[in-house]
């Protein structure tokens, strides 16, 4: 099994050696230094997984969950970092807290060494990708009708919804939009990618407020891309990319517009926002705002942030509780008054208490959390996490290379929200999301085979 799949070239040793050479780098500066330029050796650790994924080829290997954490946790850092060195922050983030962070060297040489590990088993399954465009036939046509009506149904449970559960509506809104990408990318529907920008545009509409289901659904479009068309790295597609990263961040700031940045009047809506994007751009404030909208301040804060208590104070540590939690999700707190908490409740209330009373939620990333719940030995956990994610992964390729209808929705949703968990959901919530995805995928298909059995 693993002379199989896990075949390391000349090339791969040297890429693997220097990734856990820089990782070890931040240990050479003091705390201040860290803060300072601790950053700029992140990057490099950063260009050089890049440069390690380019070669291969294949933008289907740039989308492999490793990665993709990589690049979201790595890249937010850096920013993040940048935007605390230059005090571009707002809201409720402390500058002052920042500035007195004592353990900067040793909480950057866990996240980058979790990047190592993540990396590792990238590097370990890499080759079944190319295992699976070999079994398999990419040429499974999706059915036009079970598009139609599968989105039908499920726009009619999200209105449903609505009336019975607040906040949920978006899943099967969503789910609806998945159902709508999968079938462009298998057909390969001439004009699809503008049909793509319409999709993300109406869940933009319908979601001013929960912007994160309309900017991630461009990870499943990708996603779907790479594999039916079997995308290569090369100008042509990463001009494609750079252009749907510039859509991505257009629909943000009219988002973040919409939802009150600028203090602009009668704009919240996305079409009534629009027309103050350049406005806005232009403003003093848009920097700082910016950052705190793509959420790489908090990401960066509250990471290091967290580690900084745990370092402090070792008691803390939570030895799997937060993961754990996700065995009791629908056991009510009334009954069990012991039930484990989760990692967003157990660092909001330490750090800041008050907020977290009002109803406030502080997520640190998925490091961070096994880091507070293991401290060093939290690198175990990550590389364990990644090979149980790739699991799932491979899983999902292959439901969709083989036209699975009834599992392919709630499977592409689960990998379109993977980085809202790495992001610093928690396990609980994703599993909530996800649970509520599978109930909404399996309705929506037995009432259209139903339909399709009457007709």
């Amino acid at each position: 099994m693993v002379d199989r799949y896990f075949r390391l070239s000349i090339f791969d040793i040297k890429i693997v050696a220097l990734l856990l050479t820089i990782a070890l780098m931040p240990l050479l500066l003091n705390s201040t230094e860290a803060k300072s330029f601790g950053h700029y050796i992140l990057l490099l650790q950063l260009l050089v997984v890049c440069f390690g994924v380019i070669k291969r080829g294949y933008w289907i290997y740039v989308m492999s969950p490793a990665i993709l954490a990589i690049l979201y946790i790595s890249i937010s850092t850096v920013i993040g970092a940048i935007a605390f060195k230059e005090n571009l922050i707002v809201g409720r983030l402390s500058y002052h807290q920042y500035k007195n962070w004592e353990y900067v060297p040793y909480s950057l040489t866990f996240l980058m060494l979790c990047n190592f590990f993540a990396f590792i088993v990238d590097l370990f399954y890499r080759n079944r990708v190319q295992e699976f465009f070999n079994s398999f036939s990419l040429n499974v046509k999706v059915n036009f009708n079970y598009v139609i009506y599968t989105s039908l149904i499920l726009l009619s449970l999200s209105i449903f919804t609505d009336y019975i559960i607040v906040g949920f509506s978006i899943i099967p809104k969503t789910l609806a939009a998945l159902c709508l990408v999968y079938y462009l990318a298998a057909n390969k529907i001439k004009y699809r990618f503008v049909i793509y920008l319409f999709i993300i545009a109406f869940l933009s509409l319908s979601a001013v407020e929960s912007k994160r289901e309309a900017i991630f659904l461009i990870f499943p479009i990708i996603f779907l891309e790479s594999l039916y068309s079997r995308f290569i790295i090369n100008a042509k597609n990463v001009f494609i990319a750079l252009i749907g990263f510039s859509v991505i961040l257009s629909l943000i700031i009219i988002m973040s517009i919409a939802r009150g940045y600028g203090n602009f009047e009668n704009s919240d809506s996305f079409l009534t926002a629009a027309p103050y994007f350049f406005q806005y751009i232009n403003s003093p404030i848009f920097l700082s705002s910016l950052f705190n909208n793509i959420e790489a301040t908090s990401v960066y804060y509250n990471a290091l942030q967290s580690m900084e208590y745990v370092f402090s104070d070792p008691s803390l540590m939570s030895f799997g509780s937060t993961i754990g939690k996700v065995i009791f999700i629908f056991i009510p707190r009334e009954v069990w008054e012991a039930k484990p908490s989760s990692i967003i409740d157990l660092y909001t209330n330490y750090h800041d208490p008050g907020y977290r009373a009002i109803g406030g939620s502080d997520p640190i990333n998925i490091y961070a959390e096994f880091f507070w719940n293991f401290h060093f030995f939290g690198l175990v956990a990550v590389f364990i996490f990644f090979v149980l994610m790739y699991k799932l992964y491979f899983y999902s390729i292959k439901n969709i290379i083989e036209g699975k209808e009834l599992n392919i929705l709630w499977l592409l949703f689960v990998y379109m929200n993977f980085i809202t968990y790495v992001r610093g959901s928690g396990l609980d919530m994703y599993v909530v999301f996800i649970s509520f995805a599978i109930f909404y995928n399996y309705t929506a298909y037995y009432i259209y085979k139903l339909i399709a059995r009457i007709k």
